[in-house]
This record gives structure tokens, sequence and C-alpha cells, in this order.
């Protein structure tokens, strides 16, 4: 559903809710049901394990395999070359993929979500 679409009033009813907020019973209910409100946080990966990840896919190993065979048949130039796209296509790879992790890190830290209780579910 897109809520960004609705009115204020319709995303209340769409989760049982008032302007007052939920009740101290119903509030109650719903950490049981769905737990608490928070991000998950994940086992933290170190950036060189992502970087040498990068180099574990089927295309990654032909192309290290071409690499070794135009040295052994002296092409200098063309293993040089396919190690320079090797390297500039794993970091392009890795920083895509560095980018969003970072991001989602420091959401997770800022983005302590700390929810007003008022009511009765305040006291």
């Amino acid at each position: 559903m897109t809520f960004h679409h609705l009115t204020f009033e319709d995303v209340l009813k769409h989760f049982s809710s008032t302007i007052e907020g939920l009740g101290e019973e119903e509030a109650r209910t719903r950490l049981a049901r769905y737990g608490p409100n928070e991000i998950r946080r994940e086992r933290e990966i170190s950036p060189a394990k992502i970087f040498l990840s990068q180099f574990s896919s089927f295309i990654v190993y032909i192309l290290i395999a071409a690499v070794f065979i135009s040295f052994i048949l002296h092409e200098h130039i063309d293993g040089a070359v396919i190690i320079a796209i090797l390297i500039v296509n794993r970091f392009s790879v890795f920083f895509r993929n560095i980018g969003p992790r970072r991001l989602l890190s420091l959401l997770r830290r800022w983005l302590l979500f700390r929810p007003r209780l008022s009511g009765t579910a305040a006291r």
C-alpha cells in the first residue's frame, strides 16, 4: 500500500489508531505480535572482506585464467590490460556496494526512534 498517497486520517484508520495514539493494552498486543520497532542489525562485514568477495564470480575466474594464458603465451600487454580491467571493475562494484552499507549503518545510528506515548500508555 502506498501510504504517502493517503490522507492522515486514512492512515490512522488503516492501522486502527487514533490521533491520541494506541491504548496501553493495544500497544502491548502489537508489541507481542510484531516485536519492537527497530531496524535489525546485521553482522558488520569488513570492507576488505567485501572487496575480496568481488573476486568470487565465474566470469572473474575466466578472466583470471585469461591473464595466466596471456602471460604464458608472452602476451604481456593483453594480460596487463585484462588485470587493469578486472581491478577497475571490481573497485567500481566495491564502491557501489559499500555506499549503501555505510548509509544503512548511518541510518541505524540516526534513527533511534523513540515513540512518544500519551494518555494512559505514558504512565
